[in-house]
């Protein structure tokens, strides 16, 4: 089980910089305690409930294929490796038949990049019938590989065929998932040790925010970094105005706002390479617009905790929930 991190407290309708009362709006605070430490958690949060909705640890999934079709999910295939996921490492193979791996050395990168995405081409896309992909290895983070060969199936079935190292037909596994009753999540997320489907994330209506370390999929990169991402599958945008949070009454402040899963990203820290700490950066707020279309502003102040938890943030937020661009009314 895991323990809830918000610190969520209600200052009620304060009066911003402008002047006129809040209106539809409200100034809070909260902590996404996220924790690469200890619990090394996946925090989902909401603006229009002011609350974190959902925390799950980083390692319950070993591959994932995201549920929204074109650019840049062309391929849909990630891994949660990379230094900075849970271990998870893979290897590409040019076969589409499973055979015995078990006497040989297998090479594995975790630094896959975008020049080298061992991943690229196994997602088995087509308009119309049925195409299977090459078969793919993945070591997951207790060191256990497994084969795995993905069948795509129209429109927008997937076959996920799991066996073991020496190809045993007898070890075979299958996990079905469907685009159309599994699309209200952001990606459809598998553990192979299981052979199931797991819930990674709440359903894409219901938060705004991702805390966490990011997997995400950029032409033919998978990849991560200590970032805040925006839930793109419901239209989440986001645009940084150089102010504190209290200097900014009007969402035209923040220009044009930017679909961009990681305009919000790591952008609100720095690394200090002489003290070899994580600092927050000054007057650093984003506007959001939000999965309901309504406007939100919000500030991270912290990376660390009182027990110097890293990613432990406590942020402060106002949201307008009437759909109003101005947060002073």
């Amino acid at each position: 089980a895991f323990i809830i991190g918000l610190a969520l407290v209600s200052c009620g309708n304060q009066d911003q910089p402008g002047g006129g009362s809040s209106g539809g709006g409200s100034s809070n605070t909260a902590t996404a305690k996220v924790d690469y430490k200890g619990a090394n958690r996946v925090v989902f949060f909401d603006f229009s409930s002011g609350s974190i909705v959902k925390e799950v640890s980083h390692d319950i999934w070993d591959i994932a294929i995201s549920t929204k079709s074109g650019m840049p999910n062309v391929n849909r295939l990630i891994y949660n490796g990379g230094i900075y996921g849970s271990g998870v490492m893979v290897n590409s193979t040019t076969g589409t038949t499973f055979t015995d791996h078990s006497g040989t050395t297998i090479s594995f990168n975790p630094m896959a990049s975008a020049s080298s995405n061992p991943l690229d081409g196994h997602f088995p896309d087509t308009g119309s019938g049925s195409a299977t992909g090459n078969v793919f290895l993945v070591q997951d983070e207790a060191g256990n590989t497994y084969q795995c060969q993905l069948t795509y199936t129209y429109p927008m079935g997937i076959t996920l065929k799991i066996r073991d190292i020496a190809g045993t037909a007898g070890s075979e596994q299958t996990v079905s998932a469907s685009f159309m009753t599994d699309g209200t999540r952001d990606y459809i997320y598998f553990d192979l040790g299981s052979a199931s489907k797991v819930d990674a994330a709440p359903p894409s209506g219901n938060w705004d925010l991702k805390f966490g370390r990011t997997e995400w999929l950029m032409g033919s990169m998978a990849g991560g970094r200590s970032s805040v991402s925006v839930n793109t599958n419901k239209g989440v945008e986001s645009g940084l105005v150089a102010k504190s949070i209290g200097d900014i009454s009007q969402v035209s402040e923040a220009g044009t706002l930017s679909g961009d899963l990681l305009n919000v990203g790591h952008g609100w820290y720095s690394y200090d390479h002489t003290n070899k700490v994580y600092n927050v950066d000054a007057d650093k707020t984003w506007v959001v617009k939000t999965a309901e279309g309504n406007y939100a502003k919000i500030q991270i102040l912290t990376f660390y905790g009182p027990a110097s938890e890293q990613f432990y943030s406590k942020f402060s937020f106002w949201y307008q929930s009437d759909g109003s661009t101005n947060f002073s009314k």
